[in-house]
């Protein structure tokens, strides 16, 4: 079993939360430092940002889903370990350049705004 930090669409209430079968959700509105969200749309890009910071859920997964998840993630995002926080994340790994920011940091609340 592993951990990994959810910001958006895999979230409790986010459009894609079914995807996490067999995980347990751990902790609910954990803020992590390091990162800003931008919006793809129906979806937002987490990127590196030294300045930033963003809430999300902390699961844990069995092994078996990592394929899945990493297949919905697709090639744009890179799937890091932060050892210190102890969990995995998905980050986008181009440039945000023309994405429009969510300054909140809070991605789902953004969207259920939107």
């Amino acid at each position: 079993m592993h951990q990994l930090f959810v910001y958006g669409t895999l979230r409790k209430g986010g459009v894609s939360h079914h995807l996490l079968k067999g995980a347990a959700v751990l902790k609910e509105g954990v803020w992590l430092r390091g990162y800003s969200l931008y919006s793809a749309g129906w979806y937002p890009l987490a990127v590196n940002d030294k300045s930033g910071k963003i809430i999300g859920d902390v699961v844990e997964l069995p092994d078996s889903i990592w394929p899945e998840l990493d297949a919905y993630e697709g090639e744009s995002y890179d799937r890091l370990y932060l050892e210190e926080e102890g969990v995995w994340i998905y980050v986008y790994k181009l440039s945000p350049k023309g994405f429009s920011r969510i300054e909140s940091g809070d991605w789902l609340s953004w969207w259920k705004q939107g």
